[in-house]
């Protein structure tokens, strides 16, 4: 059995000096967040579908990793 394991979200500032470092820019919070975390539930949906771009940059701000096989 494997165990995905992350939180809702990685853009907090209130994470600031508990889990980023002090005064880390929110711009490079995805990237830390995800060498850390092999997933992220983004509650994005309740506002609108995000944009293309949007969704470009998620890829483009997180290290490449490949996925466990199952």
């Amino acid at each position: 059995m494997k165990f995905w394991i992350g939180t809702s979200g990685y853009q907090y500032p209130e994470w600031r000096e508990v889990f980023y470092p002090e005064r880390w820019p929110a711009a490079k919070m995805l990237p830390f967040y995800a060498e850390r975390f092999p997933t992220t539930e983004i509650n994005y949906t309740f506002r609108r579908i995000p944009s293309g771009k949007t969704i470009e940059n998620w890829c483009m701000n997180r290290p490449p990793k490949t996925l466990p096989s199952a």
